[in-house]
């Protein structure tokens, strides 16, 4: 059969990817998922005072956008997470999967920051919350601040306005962001 040695005659550079790979990434990810965790009082601390010092900031008449907003939205978390991954479509856009532990971990990070641009600005407080994410400097690696920084501005409008599009789906069909980020900023 000829081609280059993947299965069935496919050249190698198109085959599935090695056991090995296979094998590395999940360590990076489970790597990843630890560094998180062991971060995640930490960051929360900080969330918390940063918002503490801001609350006056926020107009009487705006939504709750305090600590208290995040504390509730983590606290209804895992149900969300129930709920969309028995939702048929969900798993469209993880190639038939349900969300991985650390998938989970950059959605609930996303989550704990994704307001945190209140302390800065009302209007763009979305832009604000990505450029603060991608500042934290708490031994994260840069590419799982710049997902939850991605995924925390994809929760208004205006910032996937930022982003160059009308929605979620606009941004995917025009390349911008993966249908994974889409999917973890809808769930925000």
């Amino acid at each position: 059969m000829g081609g280059g040695g993947g299965d069935g005659g496919i050249p190698s550079r198109y085959s599935a990817p090695s056991k090995v790979d296979d094998i590395a990434k999940k360590t990076e990810e489970k790597s990843d998922l630890i560094n998180l965790k062991n971060r995640e009082t930490e960051i929360n601390k900080s969330v918390e005072e940063e918002m503490n010092k801001a609350s006056d900031k926020v107009p009487w008449d705006h939504n709750d956008h305090s600590i208290k907003h995040v504390e509730r939205v983590l606290e209804i978390f895992p149900k969300i997470i129930d709920k969309f991954e028995k939702i048929s479509f969900s798993k469209e856009f993880l190639s038939n999967r349900n969300l991985s532990d650390l998938e989970k971990e950059i959605l609930k990070y996303s989550i704990l920051l994704h307001d945190i641009g209140y302390t800065k600005s009302i209007k763009d407080h979305s832009l604000m919350s990505k450029e603060y994410i991608e500042k934290l400097n708490r031994g994260i690696k840069k590419s799982l601040l710049k997902e939850i920084a991605t995924i925390a501005q994809l929760h208004t409008p205006e910032g996937i306005k930022q982003l160059g599009g009308k929605s979620l789906f606009d941004l995917v069909k025009k390349g911008l962001i993966s249908d994974r980020i889409a999917y973890l900023a809808s769930i925000l």
